[in-house]
């Protein structure tokens, strides 16, 4: 038996609620593959939490260097 742990997942107005961002931002993240999805059925797409997370530590670090960097 898996004894994985079940993943949160967010959706697309989640994700832009999440973030403050627009709906149209947050389409724009997961189709210039910035964030990985998973779509379920032909209109429904899930961001998982965790992918999220991820995101935005990257974004954290990419930040510092630049400031850093001046």
């Amino acid at each position: 038996m898996n004894s994985k742990p079940l993943t949160t997942m967010s959706s697309l107005r989640q994700l832009a609620a999440r973030l403050n961002i627009s709906l149209g931002t947050a389409r724009k993240l997961v189709d210039d593959g910035h964030l990985t999805a998973i779509r379920v059925g032909t209109r429904c797409v899930r961001i998982s939490d965790t992918e999220i997370e991820s995101f935005l530590a990257k974004q954290k670090t990419c930040g510092a260097r630049k400031e850093a960097a001046l």
